[in-house]
């Protein structure tokens, strides 16, 4: 999902992509290589560990900062340009629509340019595959 977030930002600035719920880092590692400087965070000590472990091994330690947050206690700090977040899957969360209506952005500032739920096959790693639905809102500072 990152790639084809950042191909639609290719002209923003990459100064910063919070990752939340980064998981094994392969979107974070993707964003780094592209010249992003990535905050990944994830609830998971294992998993913020093994990515910082995978960036230094990638020598992308310069570009991935890996923090573990309760994204429900806390967020990381700092102003972020892209912000990917994974979630859980069987929980409601609310729609894209619903978080762009919430955020209460102003709207001679931010344009909401994607706010909707695209589905597609994800291949597990044993081989399963599974409908996914992906939450997608895309908002780009304007001014």
């Amino acid at each position: 999902m990152a790639r084809w977030v950042a191909a639609a930002l290719r002209s923003s600035h990459r100064d910063g992509d919070g990752h939340l719920g980064c998981g094994d880092g392969g979107d974070a590692l993707w964003l780094a290589r592209q010249g992003w400087h990535v905050t990944a965070t994830d609830i998971s000590a294992v998993a913020v560990e093994r990515l910082a472990a995978l960036a230094r091994s990638h020598g992308r330690n310069d570009r991935v900062i890996t923090v573990r947050h309760d994204l429900h206690k806390s967020f990381p700090p700092g102003g972020f340009d892209l912000i990917c977040a994974h979630y859980q899957p069987d929980t409601r969360y609310p729609s894209p629509r619903e978080v762009a209506a919430g955020i209460d952005l102003a709207s001679e500032t931010w344009t909401v340019e994607r706010a909707d739920t695209p589905r597609r096959i994800a291949t597990g790693p044993d081989g399963r595959t599974a409908e996914v639905i992906d939450h997608v809102l895309l908002i780009r500072r304007t001014a």
